[in-house]
C-alpha cells in the first residue's frame, strides 16, 4: 500500500510540474506572456490556475512527505528502542553468565563424604576438591549410587534421611523417572550446600532468558520467530558453558523439579549430553521427549558440520 501511495504521489508531482509547463506554453504562444512586458489581468488567471490546482497538487505530495519523513524517524526511534533492549539484556546475561562461572568454581566437596566412597573402586581424594573436578567425581557419584542397592551408602555420610530411607528397595529399572526421583532426592541431600546454590541460579539465568524473550514477542508479535531463534542461541550459550559433567547433573536434576523441566525442553539445554553418559541410557534416553539426546558419534558429526 505504501508503494502504491508512493507511485501517486510520485505521478502528481510529475503532472503538477508538466501543468505548470503546459500553462506557460499555452499562455506564451497565445501573448500573454512575451518578453516586452506582462499583461497583468491574464497573469492574475495564470496564479489563480497555478496556486489553486496546481497548488493543490504540491500541498498533497508535500504532506506525504511529511509523513514519511515522521515514519522513517519513527522506525528509526524503534529501531534505537530496540538496540538499547538487546544491549540491556546482554549486559545482564553475560553478567549472569560470570556468576555462574563463579559459582562453578567456587564449589568446594570433601572428597571423603562421596556417597559410594565405600566401594572397591579407587578411593576418591582425600581432602577438598572443587570446580570442574567437583562436578565429575559429583557425576562419577551418582552414577554409581543410582546404579546400586542400599547397601552401598558409605558410613561416612552424617545425612540422617538418607541413611534411613535408604534402607527401603529403591524403584525398579523399568520406572526410571521413579527411580530417579528417589535415587537424586537423596543424593542432594548429601550434595545439598555443593548443588542448591548451583542450580538456583542456573534457573534464574534460563528464566531471564525466557521471561525477556516472552516480553520482547508481546511487544513485536510480527517478530517472533526471529525472536525465539534469538533467545534460542543465547540459551544455547548457557549449554555450552557447561561440561558434561554438569550436564549430566543438570539431566537428573531437571526431571526432579517441575519448573525446570519446561525450560529444558524448550531451550533443548541437555542435547549435547550423550546417550552413553547417562545412568542407564536404554531407559533414560528419551525422558525429554524422543530424539532429544545423540550418541557421542552423532554429537561429534554435527561439530564437525558445523565447522
Amino acid at each position: 500500500m505504501e508503494k502504491k501511495i508512493s507511485q501517486a504521489v510520485g505521478i502528481l508531482i510529475v503532472t503538477g510540474i508538466l501543468g505548470i509547463v503546459t500553462t506557460i506554453i499555452v499562455y506564451w504562444c497565445k501573448g500573454l506572456i512575451n518578453l516586452n512586458g506582462i499583461n497583468a489581468d491574464q497573469m492574475q488567471g495564470f496564479g489563480g490556475f497555478i496556486g489553486g490546482f496546481i497548488g493543490t497538487i504540491f500541498i498533497i505530495a508535500t504532506t506525504y512527505l511529511v509523513y514519511l519523513t515522521f515514519v522513517s524517524q519513527k522506525k528509526e526511534l524503534e529501531e534505537t528502542r530496540e538496540i538499547l533492549r538487546k544491549q540491556r539484556f546482554e549486559g545482564t546475561f553475560f553478567t549472569l553468565l560470570n556468576v555462574q562461572d563463579q559459582i562453578r568454581n567456587s564449589v568446594t566437596f570433601d572428597g571423603r563424604k562421596f556417597i559410594c566412597a565405600v566401594r572397591g573402586d579407587p578411593a576418591p581424594p582425600a581432602g577438598l576438591v572443587s570446580g570442574f573436578q567437583f562436578f565429575q567425581l559429583a557425576k562419577e557419584d551418582f552414577h554409581a549410587y543410582f546404579i546400586a542397592g542400599p547397601e552401598l551408602v558409605s558410613p561416612v555420610i552424617t545425612c540422617r534421611e538418607l541413611n534411613v530411607l535408604d534402607r527401603s528397595t529403591a524403584p525398579a529399572r523399568n520406572r526410571p523417572l521413579d527411580r530417579i526421583k528417589y535415587k537424586w532426592k537423596r543424593f542432594f541431600d548429601v550434595y545439598n550446600n555443593q548443588l542448591s546454590h548451583y542450580f538456583r541460579h542456573l534457573y534464574y539465568v534460563i528464566s531471564f532468558v525466557q521471561e525477556t524473550e516472552r516480553d520482547e514477542i508481546l511487544l513485536q508479535p510480527d517478530k517472533e520467530t526471529e525472536i525465539k531463534a534469538r533467545y534460542m542461541f543465547y540459551a544455547g550459550m548457557i549449554q555450552a558453558q557447561m561440561s558434561p559433567a554438569e550436564l549430566f547433573l543438570f539431566f537428573y536434576n531437571g526431571l526432579c523439579f517441575e519448573l525446570v523441566e519446561p525450560l529444558i525442553k524448550k531451550y533443548k539445554l541437555v542435547e549435547n549430553l550423550s546417550i552413553e553418559d547417562l545412568a542407564d541410557p536404554g531407559e533414560h534416553d528419551e525422558l525429554y521427549g524422543p530424539n532429544t539426546l545423540k550418541s557421542r558419534w552423532g554429537i561429534s558429526v554435527e561439530v564437525e558440520e558445523d565447522e
